[in-house]
């Protein structure tokens, strides 16, 4: 069998790059001297990579390094980012040398795993001196506030607003125009599938690019802004003095089909972002990262040495395959990659615009149509992973402000919601579903071709946690007899249950003086009912409860925020401090 470069893992920081679940704890390995710095890092305690070189002098420092000497002086994340700040030579080389000015007095390191995804990205960190205490950065800037968006990610998006000044992530408005999808061009095997995707199912949101807007310009600011914010959020956890003289070490994931090439220029583009000299930075494969995280979380998915297993990480862009065998599992995870890795352009962000592009030709022309409209109904479709492939099933999908449909329009909108068929959801997912499978059998052929016997197939990343593609998946494969795993995060799959009914609330209003106790007495009256959509919300997040009628019960705690306007009032959803889509009154 061939095989590439062996890979060792204890419980090491590449278990990190997989930045889905902060409740887990991932175990790191100490460094080999207290007094390590990202210089001196060994190969093995990362993948294969082993152009580690040490890191400048104190002599090597420049003159212009003190003219940043306080951790205030960084900018504020809410704040649009500036060439200065994207420039940060000053910044980052004078926090450098600090560092190694006083490396002497510092133990361990900071190891930060960077997710730099295609649609979506995430940092986790953690601390050599506390290797069992991961942290992930579950606050991200939005239009508002420095910490207003609360998520295991944000998106990997930028939107400028001059010609060195720029909004990005979570921090843009949601209905404009901004930059997306360029870290695929990083690799330039991938720009035509790229062009095809924007030709085929464009996003109404994209932005056009000048020609100084080229993928590594992007890549590079919108790193810039993400180590920006991450070094504001661990100054506030270490404080100021401590982390400008405890060193970083960044670990950057990327696609199993990347050339040498794209791992270069992202290395380029993260060292001109100040994550430090690229000849220090770490890239690991996206699949190795996740397979990893996954192995240590769910000790060994009742695989065994000598066992060949396929990881199929499906993300909001791309979905990349790559086959390893294990060599040990104790005491350090070994494994090693036996086929070349495969990849295609097929993640859930397909599934998103064909739901786009279905909805516009289904209302695009109607003079009630718009952006927010669009972007609505999207949102409702991404939190909605219920979808079981029965094409009898109806899903309300949100259309505020279009009117009731008349009896004989097949197109039924009922109370600014539109019923949509079962059938048109599974045509939706279909051309994805299959071209996933068609991957999975393609890698599968390839580790044949090696002499590997494929035992299972491990599916990891958001879209790899969708039941209706491992449902898809499990019957296709069972027939060679191979398995399929699903993430630890991943929903437990379960017999499709009854739908969840929306909740019906009404709104009264009384005229006395004091509250009445209950509805009936004194000068009270209804003015409005509410019917609460529960199917927008992820079920995978709700607390289950067994009730004394013996039954499973889910606990939802929800909320509805009224925003009161001069002549409207609106009603937005919020479960776990996001917004999940305006929920319309019906007046009395």
């Amino acid at each position: 069998m061939k095989r590439s470069s062996e890979k060792t893992f204890g419980p090491s920081p590449e278990s990190l790059a997989h930045t889905k679940r902060p409740k887990k704890r991932v175990k790191l390995e100490s460094p080999e001297s207290p007094t390590s710095t990202p210089g001196n890092a060994t190969p093995n305690d990362y993948s294969d990579e082993s152009d580690v070189h040490p890191m400048p002098s104190d002599e090597e420092e420049d003159e212009s390094d003190h003219s940043v000497t306080q951790e205030q002086d960084l900018p504020r994340p809410t704040q649009a980012v500036t060439k200065y700040q994207r420039s940060n030579n000053t910044i980052a080389k004078s926090r450098t040398n600090r560092r190694q000015k006083s490396k002497k007095e510092v133990k361990g390191k900071i190891i930060a795993a960077v997710d730099f995804g295609t649609t979506y990205s995430g940092i986790c960190w953690a601390h050599t001196e506390l290797p069992g205490n991961s942290k992930l950065i579950a606050k991200w800037p939005d239009t508002k506030s420095e910490e207003g968006y609360s998520g295991e990610k944000v998106p990997t998006e930028l939107q400028y607003i001059g010609p060195d000044k720029w909004l990005w992530g979570s921090g843009i408005p949601a209905t404009a125009k901004r930059l997306q999808w360029f870290k695929l061009e990083l690799e330039p095997d991938t720009t035509n599938d790229y062009s095809r995707l924007e030709d085929g199912y464009p996003d109404e949101r994209a932005a056009r690019r000048t020609r100084r807007q080229t993928p590594e310009t992007l890549t590079r600011d919108y790193l810039t802004s993400l180590r920006i914010h991450f070094e504001h959020m661990l100054s506030k956890v270490l404080g100021a003095g401590s982390l400008a003289t405890t060193p970083i070490e960044y670990v950057l994931t990327v696609p199993a089909i990347w050339t040498d090439l794209a791992k270069s220029r992202t290395k380029a583009c993260a060292e001109e972002a100040g994550m430090g000299p690229a000849a220090a930075l770490k890239i690991i494969s996206e699949p190795e990262a996740a397979a990893v995280w996954a192995f240590h979380e769910m000790a060994s998915y009742g695989l065994e040495k000598g066992d060949t297993f396929v990881v199929c990480d499906a993300g909001g862009g791309t979905v990349d395959l790559i086959t390893y065998e294990i060599l040990a599992l104790s005491p350090s995870l070994r494994i090693v990659e036996v086929a070349k890795g495969e990849g295609g352009m097929c993640g859930s962000t397909m599934l998103d615009r064909r739901f786009a592009s279905f909805l516009i030709g289904k209302f695009g022309s109607h003079e009630m149509w718009s952006e927010s409209l669009l972007q609505e109904a999207k949102t409702t479709f991404k939190n909605d992973t219920g979808f079981t492939g029965c094409k009898k099933e109806e899903w309300d999908v949100p259309v505020p402000g279009l009117p009731n449909s008349t009896d004989d329009d097949p197109d039924q909108i009922r109370h600014s919601r539109y019923s949509m068929k079962g059938s048109d959801i599974h045509d939706i997912f279909e051309p994805v579903i299959q071209e996933i499978i068609n991957l999975v059998r393609q890698q599968i052929e390839l580790s044949k071709d090696v002499g590997a016997d494929i035992k299972a197939v491990i599916m990891v990343g958001g879209f790899g946690e969708n039941l209706y593609l491992y449902e898809r998946l499990r019957k296709v494969l069972a027939r060679q007899q191979i398995e399929v795993r699903m993430s630890p995060q991943a929903p437990v799959p379960r017999p499709p249950g009854k739908k969840l009914e929306p909740v019906k609330i009404t709104i009264v209003k009384c005229d006395d003086d004091r509250a009445p106790t209950i509805v009936g007495k004194g000068q009270v009256r209804e003015i409005a009912r509410l019917e609460v959509p529960l199917n927008r919300l992820p079920k995978k997040s709700f607390e289950i409860r067994h009730g004394q009628d013996g039954q499973q019960w889910y606990i939802i705690d929800f909320a509805l925020r009224a925003t009161c306007h001069s002549a409207e009032t609106y009603y937005d959803l919020m479960y776990k401090g996001k917004n999940y889509g305006r929920v319309i009154a019906e007046y009395v």
